[in-house]
């Protein structure tokens, strides 16, 4: 006769937190971004979207800046992924916007090896949805 196997304990993997994170994250930029109309210009490329057709954009494309808000802006799909970030022009207008000692701190930040953990992951998921709650 067989034992009664014990109830498996779910346990949450870093990638899995970082991935939710990440999907709050870029829902919340984007639709911070977005006018009343629920429409955001790129950032590179100037176009109007609706804010679910956007991406979230990063000017250096690295883990350990994946949450750095200087970091991240709304991009078009086009900018995003077929041009690889657009980043000549994502650059130039992220030194105009925040200026170029925040542009180097996060130059500095990318020698960073920064891995998440479960705690923090954990801390931006809940901030994002309560962000979104919030919108």
């Amino acid at each position: 006769m067989r034992k009664p196997s014990k109830p498996k304990i779910k346990h949450k993997s870093a990638t899995k937190l970082h991935k939710k994170a990440w999907e709050l994250q870029s829902k919340f930029k984007r639709r911070e971004a977005a006018d009343e109309n629920g429409i955001v210009c790129c950032y590179t490329c100037g176009h109007p979207h609706y804010w679910t057709d956007m991406d979230l954009g990063h000017y250096i494309h690295l883990n350990a800046l994946d949450f750095e808000p200087d970091n991240l802006r709304p991009q078009c799909k086009q900018c995003n992924k077929w041009k690889s970030g657009n980043l000549d022009i994502y650059g130039e207008r992220l030194i105009k916007e925040i200026g170029i000692k925040k542009v180097e701190i996060l130059r500095q930040k990318a020698n960073q090896n920064k891995k998440f953990n479960i705690i923090e992951l954990e801390e931006i998921i809940q901030t994002y949805k309560d962000l979104l709650k919030n919108l």
